[in-house]
């Protein structure tokens, strides 16, 4: 339950002052018995309550460095530009292209 997790986590939170945090995706592709990895991370804090109602997950928690909207306030285009996922998929789908060149 996404609500009951915010709730946790905010309440775990709740006398702490260091309220930086991450996402992060990592891919793995294997290829010939070699391990390729693709990181992707998107640095912020956690907020004192939930802001928004896009996205899923933490999302209304999280506010990215850079910003003053939660990922739960700003568009899905904006999300999908600075989302540790994208990230990590850009940087594998750039690896495979520079694979094709060979």
């Amino acid at each position: 339950d996404p609500v009951k997790n915010m709730q946790k986590l905010l309440k775990e939170l709740n006398d702490k002052t260091n309220r930086r945090a991450q996402f992060r995706t990592v891919l793995v592709f294997i290829q010939n018995g070699e391990r390729y990895f693709f990181e992707g991370t998107l640095k912020g804090l956690i907020i004192e309550k939930p802001a928004g109602v896009g996205g899923f997950g933490y999302d209304p928690l999280f506010t990215p460095d850079g910003y003053t909207k939660t990922l739960a306030e700003i568009s899905f285009e904006e999300k999908n530009i600075i989302s540790h996922r994208g990230i990590a998929i850009r940087k594998f789908a750039d690896f495979l292209k520079s694979q094709m060149v060979k």
